[in-house]
Order: structure tokens, then C-alpha cells, then sequence
């Protein structure tokens, strides 16, 4: 029931328009390029690409220099004077690309925007871009997914201009680039990251995806969604897998907090607005990052691999190959470890991660449990088919688990 109510709030922003339908291909110049509906873009739901001045993508530059008067240097990937004029300097250990998902602004009133940009300022003297695809990303879903395409191939231009107007070219000024997305911005990055292979011959060094979107990206070609091919290092954390966000795992290292589809505090009330129990979740994945990146948590972010979810609340799971495992958000890069990885977190109030229940000492040994009460483990099957078939049946018989 609650997968109907979450699919139904969602199609009602599914409209098909006339955009995009029954025009096979548009093309925008030797810059971006053409864009078609052919295979493996054949969805008809997905609409081309709107025009660049449609899409209206735009950078906004912020460095330690200029975020104290938090006046951006504005951007775009074609005016050296303004790069000229501007703080970038290529020379910083790192720029960071944040961009938007569907419906948000991108223009500065997105706090999780804002947030982020201080907090990474604050961990180092980087180059940190906004992108605003705003007119672009709100459009109806269907118009919005396929404007991630011309997005992403603007954003690909954007970096080669940067990196070939300050003097440096190729792979070694590439690594130091590392875009983060949210949602749709997640699938623009992956577009990105692609195009720059194919064009640009240069490779991104890293892609975060916060819950990239899923409808009309979930179980497609590689070609059509964020994958782990976009960049040297791509993660993901997933925090609304099977709704709003890609259920898939589509990284080097793909994150599932709290089970990765429906987060604590999240839980539908009919108080509720339909825009807040639709994006709760969703907006949950920028939450968690950005308390990544300011480090207040007492415990490190901390995923741990297991068969599932329910396993990994049970305590079953052992520990990581090596004996250390990896960090969701901004430190993941420092293991690169691969696979699923699970973690739970506490609520609104804190926002971090709670006590691992993996991180103890293994006993090993049998122990037969007798349950009369199922109510607390309904919500550990997160609508896993065979656990929910197997429920029923704890009543009558012992659970048996050899540990």
C-alpha cells in the first residue's frame, strides 16, 4: 500500500505534454551536440532535451576568497573574460561541481546548496561551483529527465573550458574535478562524466550520486543513468530506492542507509503535505552528506556489507575483508571499496549515525528464538518478498540462527 500511495503522489507530476513526442532527434551545435529517441534512449516518456537557453544552465564560483562576502563569480562555458576575471584557479587541490535535482532552484535558496558550499570551504581551499539548471529542472518530470541529458553535456563543455583556459589540458587536471548531484543533478553528472570520455578523452575523478533518480533511469542501459564507468570513483547513497530514487546499484561503492529506501522521521503522516511525504526521503541523501562533510556526528558514517538489511539490523554480518570499512559521504573515497553497504541513522533531531549493530565482538553458537509479537520486525523486511512471507510463520515455529 505504501509503494501505491508513494507511486501515485509521484505520478502526479508525470504529464506527457506535447514536447519531445514524435520528433526523433534535435541537435544544439557542435558544442552539445544531438540528442535522439532511438535506442537506448527509446523511452517516449523521457522527452528530448529543451534548448540550451531553454535549459538556461549557469555556474556560480565560490573559493575562501570571495564566500565570505558570498558574491559568486558567474560563470559559463564560453566567456574567458569572465574566467579571467574571476577566483578560480586551477591550481587548488580540488574543484567540487554541486548540482540541483528536479524541482529545486539551484539560484541560492537551496539550503542544502549553501550548506554544502560552506561546509567543503570550510574543509579546504577548493573551487566549489553551483550549477542552476533551474528553468530546466522544472519542467514536468518527463521534460526534466531528458533535459538531464543537454545538462550534463553543458557541464561536460563547462569543465573542458575551465581546464583548457588555465593553461592545463588532459587526464592529470581532470582528477582533481569532482561533481556532486542530487536526483536529477546525480543523472546530469553521469551524463557529464560520460561525454567528457567520449569528447574530451578525460576522465572525472570522482561522482557522488545523493538518491539518484530513478523513473526512466532504473534498469536501463548504462548509457541512459549514472554508472560507475562516468568517473574514476563514483558513490552513491541511496535514501529513497524504488520510489523517487534508482534502486540499482550503480557505483564503485553504493550506500543504503536505514535499508536505502525510507528513512527515519520519514514515515507517511496524513498531517503531512504530499511534497513533504514524497521528498522527505529523497532530500534526506543531501541531509546525510552535508553532515559528512561537517564531521559533528560522534560516529564516522560507518556501511558495513550483508546480505540485507534485515541481516545487517539482526547483527549477523561480519566485518569488512580487510578490517576496514567504508565511510558514506564525503570520506567514501578513502577505502573505495566495493558493493552494497548498510548503516543506520538516528532522526530529524540528530541526523547521524547510530551505534552499528555489527561493531561487537562474534559469538559463536546457536540461539532459538520464540516470537509471539512480529509488529517490530515488519518494518526490517522493507517489503523484501520472502521475508514478509516468512513472518507469518515465526508465530508457530522457532527461529533458529546459528551464529
Amino acid at each position: 500500500m505504501e509503494n501505491l500511495v508513494m507511486l501515485c503522489l509521484l505520478g502526479c507530476f508525470f504529464t506527457l505534454g506535447s514536447a519531445g513526442i514524435g520528433i526523433p532527434q534535435v541537435c544544439y551545435g557542435p558544442d552539445y551536440g544531438c540528442f535522439d529517441q532511438f535506442p537506448p534512449f527509446a523511452n517516449p516518456l523521457m522527452k528530448l532535451p529543451q534548448s540550451p537557453k531553454e535549459i538556461g544552465t549557469s555556474f556560480r564560483l565560490y573559493t575562501r576568497d570571495n564566500n565570505i562576502t558570498n558574491e559568486a563569480d558567474e560563470l559559463d562555458d564560453s566567456s574567458k573574460l569572465k574566467l579571467k576575471k574571476s577566483h578560480f584557479n586551477i591550481e587548488r587541490p580540488r574543484t567540487i561541481i554541486v548540482c540541483q535535482g528536479w524541482t529545486e532552484t539551484g539560484n541560492g535558496y537551496d539550503n542544502w546548496m549553501i550548506d554544502l558550499k560552506n561546509a567543503l570551504l570550510r574543509k579546504g581551499d577548493f573551487n566549489v561551483i553551483l550549477v542552476d539548471w533551474s528553468e530546466g529542472a522544472n519542467q514536468d518530470y518527463g521534460q526534466s529527465a531528458g533535459n538531464t541529458r543537454l545538462n550534463g553535456a553543458i557541464i561536460a563543455n563547462f569543465i573542458n573550458f575551465l581546464i583548457y583556459h588555465s593553461g592545463n589540458s588532459g587526464q592529470s587536471a581532470a582528477d582533481k574535478f569532482y561533481f556532486i548531484g542530487f536526483s536529477f543533478g546525480a543523472q546530469s553528472g553521469g551524463f557529464a562524466g560520460s561525454r567528457l570520455q567520449e569528447k574530451y578523452k578525460m576522465k572525472l575523478g570522482r561522482i557522488t550520486g545523493l538518491d539518484p533518480a530513478g523513473p526512466y533511469f532504473t534498469a536501463t542501459d548504462t548509457k541512459v543513468h549514472l554508472d560507475k564507468s562516468d568517473a574514476q570513483y563514483v558513490d552513491i547513497v541511496h535514501t529513497n530506492a524504488g520510489y523517487i530514487g534508482t534502486s540499482d546499484v550503480v557505483g564503485d561503492t553504493d550506500f543504503f542507509p536505514n535499508g536505502g529506501s525510507v528513512q527515519t522521521g520519514c514515515a507517511p503522516d496524513p498531517k503531512d503535505s504530499p511534497v513533504f511525504i514524497v521528498g522527505c526521503n529523497h532530500l534526506r541523501a543531501t541531509k546525510y552528506f552535508v553532515n559528512t562533510v561537517t564531521e559533528e556526528c560522534p560516529n564516522p558514517w560507518t556501511g558495513h556489507p550483508c546480505g540485507s538489511y534485515l541481516s545487517y539490523t539482526l547483527g549477523l554480518c561480519n566485518g569488512c575483508g580487510d578490517g576496514v570499512c567504508p565511510l558514506m559521504g564525503y570520506r567514501a573515497e578513502e577505502t573505495k571499496l566495493n558493493g552494497k553497504f548498510y548503516l543506520n541513522t538516528g532522526t530529524w533531531d540528530t541526523l547521524c549515525q547510530l551505534t552499528d549493530p555489527n561493531a561487537h565482538d562474534r559469538i559463536r553458537g546457536t540461539a532459538v528464538f520464540q516470537f509471539y509479537d512480529l509488529t517490530p520486525l515488519t518494518r526490517l523486511c522493507n517489503n523484501l518478498p520472502s521475508c514478509e512471507q516468512l513472518l507469518p510463520n515465526l508465530l508457530s515455529n522457532p527461529l533458529c540462527l546459528l551464529m
